[in-house]
């Protein structure tokens, strides 16, 4: 895109052919998403300083209470362990804590993601416009991959194992509102619980690819598995009577709080 930048792509909804989108900073009001240029190369290191307590090169970039305190959680969301650091967001995913910060934009999706405790992360740069899917399930499968010890199951294992009795798929299942710009539909699909995310603003995060399945792994948690939020996990708070009432989680860690019932399916 000149000067040595990538260009940016999206793919029509009109015909389905990519459609080149330039980079146009707003450099009136510099905002904190959007503002500087960096390569996978940069942000690699960047994150390998953030495993080493601060430390690039043999040489210390930040006090090591420093580099901890910006992958504390300051503003919890859900859990304890989930919210937002400085700067990254913070969770125990697939029996591992990390931290990590996501990026989209026109033609664009991108995500840094780091496991202090096996001190093993990856950086992310899709010049690709709602790849959100892409993105989830190589992080991810990168993950499982570099740490090798047997956490988690890969993305994307068999669906036979994720089904549900009925009475635990209508508890679950609803439409949610987050506390900021996503909206999520859970419905079940013979057993296998589905989640659909939109933008709130009429168009999916990840056209096409936006349906993901939701396995148990434990009491109000579920693993999310394809879509935009694979590899992600969900937690669910209840009412007295048993059913849903928010979820938080994904690759943003949103609350999302229930807003109404899924609409019969039209014959």
């Amino acid at each position: 895109a000149g000067d040595g930048l990538a260009a940016g792509y999206l793919v029509s909804g009109a015909d389905g052919k990519r459609c080149r989108v330039d980079f146009l900073p707003d450099t009136r009001v510099p905002g904190p998403a959007g503002s500087l240029y960096s390569t996978a190369e940069d942000l690699a290191r960047f994150l390998i300083a953030h495993l080493n307590g601060g430390v690039l090169d043999g040489k210390r970039i930040l006090r090591e209470e420093t580099a901890d305190e910006m992958k504390r959680v300051h503003a919890r969301t859900g859990p304890a362990c989930r919210g937002m650091g400085l700067g990254f967001m913070v969770d125990e995913v697939g029996g591992r804590r990390l931290f990590w910060h996501a990026g989209n934009g026109n033609g664009g999706a991108t995500l840094i993601c780091g496991s202090p405790e096996q001190k093993v992360g990856v950086v992310v740069l899709i010049n690709l416009g709602s790849a959100e899917t892409a993105r989830s399930a190589i992080v991810h499968s990168a993950l499982h991959a570099l740490a090798a010890d047997g956490r988690d199951a890969p993305v994307g294992t068999s669906q036979a194992a994720w089904r549900l009795p009925p009475a635990e798929c209508d508890r679950l299942a609803g439409r949610y509102t987050s506390n900021l710009w996503f909206r999520a539909e859970i419905g079940a699909d013979e057993g296998s619980l589905t989640l659909r995310m939109d933008q709130g603003q009429g168009g999916t995060t990840d056209p096409g690819e936006s349906v993901s399945y939701l396995e148990r792994i434990g009491e109000g948690r579920l693993r999310v598995h394809d879509g935009g939020f694979g590899g992600w996990e969900l937690n669910f708070e209840f009412d007295a009577g048993g059913n849903a009432t928010s979820f938080v989680g994904g690759v943003y860690p949103f609350l999302f709080r229930r807003s109404g019932d899924v609409p019969p399916a039209t014959t």
